[in-house]
């Protein structure tokens, strides 16, 4: 048995700051580079790479039969993300949800969810494949071009770093991703608009930020549109920092579009706010009616034909 002196030699005085300090920030950058942050050379946040990775090594491509998504999570738990199936199942449905990306990079065949707030249904149930801009856009030429690998999880296997995109996806699909002290949201853009500044760069690398920004704006999948456009040109400006001059951070506003059937003397809403439900839009009418609104007194009923008739 040691002696308790020798013991009580082995004891150091830390402040409780500094440990916190370290732990805090080794646990903080674990979980930025393994699940929260997406690496700008993709676009793309770890769970949906090692999906997309898993995906194309077991032959699941466009031109080939679908295949359940709940064998496509199995493989992604086992071979490069070990972590709860939930978390992998919802990335690999929004990745294939048009509501949420400009362009899907997964095609899944039966109810993936709908923007009313629809869930998918269970895994066990739809299937999936990779998407032809997928194959066109990030993985065509994985196989052709050098890209750094690194260990899975349980070092039997490697997984690449980042995958090989044609254009800058993170623009393109933009991402959302919340770490320990960090937060990013990207919002997307128009595919049209990305490459013609990319043009302009590869022309001229002179070009100023200023310049490639000049009237580039979000392009939601959802449409909708933009009432603060000043301000997130500021922003762009200053290097895309969600900040305004004052330090201030600045929010997106958008508003949904509609159109008047003169004929039917009916409503129709056209475009939403990316990332509202329908439903809740549906609710908020309701109880603006209910409490007196006079602007929507003389709506009389209302319905949602956002049937999702590809999900049938």
């Amino acid at each position: 048995m040691k002696n308790s002196n020798d013991l009580l030699k082995r004891i150091q005085d830390y402040a409780l700051e500094e440990i916190m300090g370290d732990r805090f920030g080794s646990y903080a950058k674990e979980i930025i580079l393994d699940r929260a942050i997406p690496d700008v050379r993709d676009g793309l946040k770890p769970v949906q790479r090692r999906i997309l990775y898993a995906m194309y090594k077991a032959g699941n491509t466009h031109d080939k039969g679908y295949i359940k998504c709940a064998a496509t999570v199995g493989d992604v738990l086992g071979k490069f993300h070990p972590h709860g199936d939930s978390s992998v199942y919802s990335a690999l449905v929004r990745m294939a949800q048009p509501w949420e990306m400009n362009y899907p990079l997964v095609d899944i065949q039966g109810n993936k969810g709908g923007q009313d707030g629809t869930v998918a249904a269970a895994g066990r149930y739809i299937e999936c494949k990779l998407s032809q801009f997928a194959r066109d856009v990030i993985l065509n030429e994985l196989d052709d071009v050098v890209v750094d690998y690194e260990d899975n999880y349980d070092y039997k296997s490697l997984v690449p770093k980042y995958l090989p995109t044609k254009i800058p996806l993170l623009l393109v699909n933009g991402v959302q991703g919340i770490g320990v002290g960090f937060k990013t949201d990207v919002p997307p853009h128009n595919l049209i608009d990305v490459a013609n500044r990319c043009i302009q760069f590869i022309k001229n690398k002179n070009v100023t930020n200023e310049e490639l920004v000049k009237d580039f704006f979000p392009d939601f999948p959802t449409g909708g549109e933009i009432l603060n456009g000043s301000e997130l040109a500021d922003c762009y400006k200053r290097g895309g920092m969600a900040l305004d001059s004052n330090g201030k951070s600045v929010t997106i506003n958008v508003r949904g579009k509609a159109t008047l059937d003169t004929n039917t003397n009916t409503i129709i809403l056209t475009e939403f706010p990316y990332g509202v439900e329908i439903d809740n839009i549906t609710d908020t009418i309701d109880q603006a009616i209910k409490g007196g609104n006079m602007i929507l007194s003389g709506i009389t009923s209302y319905q949602d034909n956002n049937h999702h008739d590809d999900n049938e």
